[in-house]
């Protein structure tokens, strides 16, 4: 539904709805019929983090109320970037810069980790600069310039398009 959802335009009169609202759907029957399985258990916080994913494109909770739910998915499933990712930018919705920052370098960090030694489901390689963008506008605002522009330059070599980190990294000096 997920998929589908992607396929049709964002219009009045699409089935774009109707298909997010249903991979919501299917992600928490998921969840519910594999909580009780132990070994499960990383398909029922995969299942969790894909209807938060959901849930966000259709800006169903508040970005308070996202980043409660994305906290408790963090308390369980600790390894997955993309969960660090999506509270960071929910964090940034209601000003918390501070906490931002920090859940962005770690979910930079994750997701590092996580391309090192793959997790047993699959995860975004691009979490680790998308993070670093939002650790270097924290950074940026709480003025702390010179970690902004070294997390410019992690999140380049981490693959991140350098024109979006320009401004922070340090001139290139070419030698003739």
């Amino acid at each position: 539904h997920e998929e589908i959802a992607e396929s049709h335009p964002r219009e009045p009169g699409s089935r774009r709805l109707f298909h997010q609202y249903a991979a919501m759907a299917s992600y928490r029957r998921l969840s519910e019929t594999c909580a009780d399985i132990s070994a499960a258990r990383i398909y029922v916080d995969y299942a969790d983090w894909h209807y938060l994913n959901v849930a966000e494109r259709l800006e169903i909770y508040s970005p308070k109320e996202m980043f409660d739910r994305l906290g408790a998915l963090i308390q369980r499933d600790p390894l997955r970037p993309e969960v660090r990712y999506m509270a960071a930018a929910a964090a940034v919705q209601f000003e918390d810069a501070r906490v931002a920052l920090l859940l962005a370098v770690q979910a930079a960090d994750a997701a590092r980790d996580a391309r090192e030694k793959p997790l047993p489901l699959p995860t975004d390689a691009r979490v680790e600069w998308l993070a670093l963008r939002i650790a270097i506008s924290c950074a940026k605002a709480l003025d702390k310039k010179d970690f902004a522009r070294k997390m410019a330059a992690r999140a380049v070599a981490a693959g991140g398009p350098r024109e979006l980190f320009e401004e922070f990294l340090d001139p290139v000096v070419e030698v003739n």
